[in-house]
């Protein structure tokens, strides 16, 4: 029996379905926060009444059965030709069931048809006269006062939505004509998760290392090098070199790359021995930074479905932890916050106490990550905002030098995260010797401390602030190591460490 996730994945690539499925199943964590069972939200924002409620491993069978008596079917199972999907809602009406489905977010659009024409053909190969389809999502414009009001915070909608927030197209109409047969996929699903074995080379790959999972398909292979065409940045043609025999950075034909910064700096830190520095450009963009103390800032947060706290939006975002370096006259200080609850005013009050009044504060991705955040505080506590927008104005984001062509080794591998960089960078700073080693862990591990009956959870909060702390040292170290290659060695590590 297989899941829409399984159908999904086999479209992307039947390798990835045939080596996923025998990996043991990993739970299931949510990427935004519900901190209410969606289907409670249904039935009161639909009040329902008379209803069926399904349970993971229920035979389909007996929710048919149920079908009978009940005007409602919460979170039913259905199946069809080897497809397992559960619906959120179905209620019966004299022509038929109106299907409801929800969508984590606020403005459903027609791009997830699909999704919702597979599960309706689950439906249809049930005998189950599908009436309307609604979707269930929640209101943008909802702003919490007080008690959270799950009828104002959640909308019911027959049409899909435009980007601009305007009704698009009927969502019945739309999922309908899109419904198909999926029995030949599923047929060609059994039989390849059949197969022994699946090989595959590289140049029958269309994804190469663009796919998370190249790892499972290629862990037998040799390791590629660093200067392997299959690292090179924004290209379209990276598959086509590879099928003709193209293997290294420095050997690509001029017609066959877009020519951008990046694919420059690529190709020639391969020519240059493995590093390349436009100094010049990299000089200049050093002396964009501001007199005064130098700030590394970095924030973790979590994100809410429904808000919890007062004067919050549907899907905002609570900042929660952030660490600050602070290098000033050759001396590195660090200070840092981990707050519980509705933090958020002690978050920005502290972080206004601690962050130096002058001098320029680097983040990574900052305009896409801290400085947004930023902003919704200041939204929220307008009395901050001259001070918010003066950290604001004063940010630059670190990863400039990289995404720009500025600096290129080929350790990086055509990856530009923080943790890739630092680790090219300084390969003895890393965070595989941390409990934490990524963002969303951090955001699990966030959780489970404040679900924990434990007041006093010293270790989850000792693992949180060591990987936040870790953001920003990095950022240090890579600081440095910019400085040092345009000869700016005022910053010596020594200086620092």
């Amino acid at each position: 029996m297989y899941h829409h996730s399984d159908l999904k994945r086999f479209y992307y690539c039947p390798r990835l379905f045939w080596s996923v499925n025998r990996e043991p199943r990993e739970a299931f964590r949510r990427y935004v926060r519900m901190d209410r069972p969606i289907s409670d939200c249904l039935i009161e924002k639909l009040k329902i009444e008379n209803a069926f409620t399904a349970v993971q491993g229920i035979d389909c069978a007996v929710v048919l059965r149920a079908m009978d008596s009940h005007d409602w079917i919460l979170k039913g199972r259905y199946e069809a030709d080897g497809l397992r999907v559960k619906i959120p809602a179905l209620h019966k009406t004299s022509e038929g069931w109106d299907v409801y489905f929800t969508y984590m977010g606020t403005l459903p659009k027609a791009d997830d048809v699909r999704f919702y024409a597979n599960h309706c053909w689950v439906l249809t190969r049930n005998d189950i006269t599908i009436a309307n389809i609604f979707i269930v999502h929640f209101d943008g414009a909802y702003v919490r006062r007080g008690e959270l009001d799950v009828n104002a915070c959640l909308r019911v909608s027959d049409c899909f939505y435009k980007a601009s927030g305007k009704p698009h197209i009927n969502i019945t109409d739309k999922v309908k004509d899109k419904i198909r047969d999926l029995k030949p996929a599923l047929d060609a699903m059994f039989s390849v998760d059949a197969w022994e074995d699946y090989p595959i080379t590289l140049e029958e790959c269309p994804y190469s290392v663009k796919c998370d999972h190249y790892e499972k398909c290629f862990h037998n292979e040799k390791p590629l090098d660093d200067h392997s065409v299959v690292f090179l940045s924004q290209s379209s043609h990276r598959q086509e070199m590879i099928e003709l025999g193209i293997n290294r950075l420095s050997d690509i034909p001029l017609d066959m790359i877009e020519g951008t910064r990046v694919q420059f700096a690529q190709i020639m830190a391969d020519r240059m021995g493995g590093l390349f520095a436009d100094r010049f450009a990299l000089t200049d963009w050093l002396a964009r930074t501001l007199a005064g103390p130098i700030s590394f800032l970095d924030f973790e947060w979590d994100t809410y479905a429904l808000p919890p706290f007062e004067g919050m939006h549907p899907f905002d975002v609570l900042p929660f932890q952030y660490s600050l370096h602070v290098l000033e006259n050759g001396v590195l200080r660090h200070m840092e916050f981990l707050g519980t609850q509705d933090c958020r005013l002690g978050f920005i009050e502290n972080l206004l106490r601690e962050l130096p009044h002058e001098g320029t504060i680097y983040a990574y991705n900052a305009m896409g990550a801290e400085a947004i955040r930023l902003r919704e505080l200041a939204e929220m506590f307008p009395e901050y905002q001259v001070e918010i927008q003066d950290i604001i104005a004063r940010m630059r984001d670190l990863a400039e030098p990289f995404i720009g062509g500025l600096v290129y080794d080929l350790k990086m591998r055509g990856n530009y995260s923080l943790k890739k960089i630092i680790s090219a960078v300084n390969p003895d700073l890393s965070y595989s010797q941390l409990s934490i080693q990524h963002g969303m862990e951090a955001v699990y591990q966030y959780r489970e401390m404040e679900d924990s009956e434990d007041e006093d959870d010293g270790r989850s909060k000792k693992e949180l602030l060591e990987y936040c702390s870790m953001d920003t040292f990095a950022m240090v170290e890579i600081f440095r190591w910019l400085t040092e290659l345009v000869g700016q060695n005022h910053l010596s590590k020594r200086n620092i460490d």
